[in-house]
């Protein structure tokens, strides 16, 4: 499951009447790509400049727009049913961003970059592949004792923050203590970002893809549930499906070398081995030449 992926799953539950998408030059190109047009009766695309990019910017090529000026944009087509937003990954952007968007928006808020490898949550911006610090923004605002909106992170395309309408926390909770809240607003930056070496990740509300839809329509029927639930079922059944594919694999490996012992064995093939030997000598003298 994909950004795009969830999108579309919410636009199938919700029928949005206006919908928006916030990338950056650098940001949500993919998701952009897969989403279609007529997704919703409005959708509305906007791009902000950050990053390495405004050194070079050439405001002869595109229309880009800093943060602060693109949010007046964004104001005045608000309120927005569903918005995808897909920030630049430094911590300050992207709480901005975050921050922009849960203020326009009055349904359901995506976040892509939300839980990131340790390798990709470098805080300093890096050439290629970067997730940054988005995670550690998502989670500052969603944990903050004044957030009145549910959420969750799937665990897939590199984390998918999902923040469901306003006033919906109390529908979703999970086991994480008030004294692990605490440590986490206590933390560095490079202390947050060893978290996500760690296998348990309850602070972040992980979800597999598999259950999202039933979690999304627990939610949307203001049913009380508790994220804790949807994570464990969906971890064992990873790990079978895991199991299984590695087995899958195995059982055509060994149906191929199978397949080829019986061919070396064959009298066809041992009877033109000679032409096979002369074929290799030829290619070696060609590739040597």
């Amino acid at each position: 499951m994909i950004a795009s992926d969830v999108f579309e799953l919410l636009v199938s539950l919700l029928h949005p009447k206006i919908a928006l998408i916030f990338t950056t030059e650098f940001t949500g190109v993919g998701a952009l790509q897969k989403i279609k047009a007529n997704a919703t009766s409005n959708l509305v695309s906007l791009n902000y400049l950050d990053g390495r990019a405004i050194k070079d910017f050439d405001a002869s090529e595109v229309e880009w727009h800093r943060l602060e000026a693109a949010s007046g944009r964004v104001r005045a087509l608000a309120p927005y049913d569903l918005t995808f937003v897909d920030p630049f990954h430094s911590y300050k952007s992207s709480l901005e961003a975050l921050k922009l968007s849960l203020e326009t928006t009055t349904g359901w808020v995506l976040v892509h970059d939300c839980l990131p490898t340790y390798e990709l949550a470098e805080p300093t911006e890096v050439v290629g592949a970067w997730c940054g610090t988005t995670y550690e923004a998502i989670t500052d605002l969603m944990r903050d004792p004044q957030n009145t909106r549910a959420w969750f992170i799937i665990d897939s395309d590199f984390g998918i923050g999902v923040m469901g309408p306003e006033n919906s926390a109390h529908l979703i909770s999970d086991a994480v203590t008030s004294d692990e809240v605490a440590n986490w607003f206590a933390l560095s930056t490079e202390a947050r970002r060893e978290l996500l070496k760690n296998e348990n990740l309850n602070l972040f509300r992980p979800v597999h893809a598999d259950r999202v839809a039933q979690l999304m329509k627990a939610v949307i029927a203001g049913q009380t549930v508790s994220v804790d639930g949807f994570r464990a079922a969906t971890l064992a059944t990873a790990e079978t499906a895991g199991v299984e594919e590695v087995d899958h694999v195995s059982q055509q490996l060994n149906q191929k070398t199978a397949e080829l012992d019986a061919l070396r064995n064959s009298l066809s093939w041992r009877i033109t081995k000679p032409l096979r030997a002369f074929g290799s000598i030829l290619v070696g003298r060609k590739s040597g030449g």
